[in-house]
């Protein structure tokens, strides 16, 4: 678990102080992949660390379109959805839920910011249910929930009929 801390640790420092070089090879394929797959067996601390990853790689521009293609944004919103129902046992296992929800509302905020395509292919994959629900509930970051829901109206027809 040790290194498995440090390798965690080093994405999240290539990906929040990296410069655009670093970023794109970060975006690439099989390292995208691996994150997303790393997410399903991570321990919910770790787990946190790869939301930010991805929260700091999709506030680079030219990375935008290559997370797209590998599907991180109906990833992001299945996380969410499973991230936003769940009922930690403990305080700190909800502190640790809370932040890794956080992040990750972040992570689709930013990819899906600008981008019409993006917001459709969120809405497609579930996330105005979600959103709606963090918006309604009493989640920190509901403002952001709240702009993407806006923004999303825009989007597409099949956006708009989802709201």
């Amino acid at each position: 678990s040790g290194y498995l801390t440090v390798v965690v640790n080093l994405l999240l420092h290539f990906a929040k102080e990296g410069d655009a070089i670093v970023k794109v090879y970060m975006a690439k394929g099989p390292v995208q992949e691996g994150l997303l797959s790393a997410l399903e067996f991570l321990p919910p601390e770790l787990s946190v660390q790869i939301f930010k990853t991805f929260k700091w790689l999709a506030q680079e521009p030219s990375v935008l379109n290559m997370l797209e293609n590998h599907g991180v944004v109906p990833s992001l919103v299945t996380f969410l959805a499973e991230l936003s129902q769940s009922n930690p046992l403990s305080v700190e296992a909800t502190s640790i839920s809370q932040d890794a929800c956080s992040q990750c509302l972040l992570a689709l905020f930013y990819l899906c910011k600008l981008s019409r395509p993006r917001q459709e292919q969120a809405a497609l994959a579930g996330a105005t249910t979600v959103l709606r629900a963090l918006v309604t509930g009493d989640h920190p970051l509901k403002a952001y929930a709240f702009v993407m829901l806006c923004d999303m109206t825009s989007a597409s027809l099949a956006t708009r009929r989802l709201l």
